[in-house]
């Protein structure tokens, strides 16, 4: 639909509220628009940065549970990251783990970013291994918060060795190690 496209170019340019006012009035009209679990995880997100944490925390809960898939898991998430609320975020991502979520990068990514801010270096650390004793690809963002990690932690030895893996790993675009 119109609409959704409407939303995506409102959230491209940071409108927030109005974008949150389209699902809301979409979801009044439930006979005429059916939200996926993507738009409900968008949703989630806008309800978040508008109306904050606990409001999309509510809104959670009454999503059905056989809804919620790793999307809408994952906008919760990155909402507790964002407001930094540790204990929420870790038990979350337990979650994820728990239900098969935690099969890809950007869960990690984000609870890397959150350790970053609360400048708890180590956890990132612990986050690394266990994504590759699961098979967890690194992306490119993993890597770079390893290195920041490395940065701010002082290890010159420790950021040599995550360039090194990085040039090992075929997943990584070379070119993006030209700096």
């Amino acid at each position: 639909s119109d609409l959704f496209r409407v939303v995506k170019e409102l959230r491209k340019y940071k409108q927030f509220k109005l974008a949150l006012e389209v699902y809301e009035w979409m979801n009044n009209r439930i006979e005429r628009f059916e939200l996926s679990s993507s738009d409900m995880a968008i949703q989630l997100d806008l309800t978040s940065r508008v109306c904050g944490v606990s409001s999309a925390e509510d809104y959670f809960v009454r999503i059905p549970d056989a809804t919620k898939d790793y999307r809408i898991y994952g906008a919760l998430l990155s909402a507790y990251v964002g407001s930094k609320e540790r204990d929420k975020a870790e038990s979350l991502m337990d979650q994820l783990r728990k239900k098969g979520y935690a099969k890809q990068a950007l869960p990690f990514n984000r609870m890397m970013k959150l350790y970053m801010e609360l400048n708890e270096y180590d956890k990132i650390d612990q986050l690394i291994s266990e994504m590759k004793q699961k098979n967890v690809l690194l992306d490119v963002y993993s890597y770079n918060i390893c290195l920041s990690a490395h940065e701010y932690k002082g290890s010159a030895e420790g950021m040599e060795h995550v360039l090194e893996q990085m040039k090992l790993d075929l997943t990584i675009d070379p070119e993006w190690m030209k700096f």
